[in-house]
């Protein structure tokens, strides 16, 4: 687990219990499978969504033994719908080491993150309202949906903004939407909190993705991304969508599909506004997620979440 929560000491200690579910729940008979999931909850990030359902759970009735099994849920769903991504992308590295479709092919790879989901909704069973079931199909749903609109504008310059902002609501937002939502409404929040809960999650979810959007293009390597993937990839973010409209000599680079100076690309989506106007968007979610925020009851969880959202915003990786 990275350090992100080490200064908040009740969500850290629930996380190490999420952890050692996680590490039970991989454990298989095929080798293959516990070899590859063991790789990548040694070294799972950040860790942000099952810290989101701890937090809110913590504004209700909060039952540890439920919720970590749950948020364990989240992090293995969340890592599932990753390796199929990497498969999608023919992503090679992802937090500093290969991915699994890297290292065990494109077909054992789709049943290692078959396996993962199966795991995890046989920690949901945990899981006694209504509402979350509802919640988490939904969101396999629209990632689904989002998966495919990525696909299907791959190496388009007229994608539009909006267009944009469908797809990493589908793709980010609604997990981080769903982490909180399960977290109130398995803890007994009134509906009233758990719809804030809820949308205070999609608005950081939203400044997340464009965050991470932004890193791919002026990011630091040494935190295990590549520079420019997605750009290479044809799948272009939102600095790229605005630059274009700008800057009629990057879409003829683009739709002619010859991208020999990624630097060169990068230095004139920077200089056409792209990063610049992107990170005014996240700052604007993350404006909405903190007025959000100073509406919920007082109490620590809500300053953590203030806290947290901040430094998301501030992040470099």
């Amino acid at each position: 687990m990275s350090g992100f929560w080490d200064n908040i000491d009740f969500v850290r200690d629930e996380l190490q219990k999420v952890n050692k579910i996680i590490k039970r729940k991989v454990r298989c008979s095929e080798k293959t499978i516990e070899s590859a999931l063991i790789d990548i909850f040694d070294n799972n990030g950040k860790m942000l969504r099952p810290g989101f359902v701890i937090l809110a759970a913590s504004f209700g009735e909060y039952d540890s033994d439920k919720m970590t099994q749950i948020a364990a849920a989240v992090e293995m769903f969340h890592n599932a719908t990753l390796i199929h991504d990497d498969i999608l992308d023919d992503s090679k590295i992802r937090r500093n080491m290969k991915t699994v479709q890297e290292k065990y092919g494109k077909e054992a790879a789709v049943l290692i993150g078959d396996f993962l989901l199966s795991r995890c909704m046989s920690l949901l069973t945990v899981c006694d309202q209504v509402d979350t079931i509802k919640g988490v199909i939904r969101s396999m749903e629209r990632l689904s949906v989002g998966e495919i609109n990525q696909m299907m504008t791959k190496k388009r310059t007229d994608v539009s903004i909006n267009s944009y902002l469908k797809r990493i609501a589908a793709k980010t937002a609604i997990l981080f939407s769903l982490s909180f939502f399960i977290g109130a409404v398995e803890s007994r929040c009134s509906k009233d909190i758990a719809n804030r809960l809820k949308k205070i999650g999609f608005d950081l979810g939203m400044a997340f993705q464009i965050k991470d959007d932004i890193l791919d293009l002026i990011g630091d390597r040494t935190f295990g991304k590549s520079i420019g993937h997605d750009l290479m990839e044809g799948i272009y973010t939102l600095p790229v969508i605005y630059a274009l409209r700008h800057d009629k000599e990057l879409e003829e680079i683009l739709s002619s599909d010859k991208i020999e100076d990624l630097n060169y690309l990068i230095d004139r989506i920077i200089k056409n506004g792209g990063i610049e106007y992107s990170e005014g968007l996240a700052k604007r979610y993350t404006s909405k997620a903190l007025k959000n925020i100073e509406t919920l009851p007082n109490n620590s969880s809500k300053l953590v979440l203030k806290e947290i959202a901040l430094q998301l915003a501030e992040r470099k990786y």
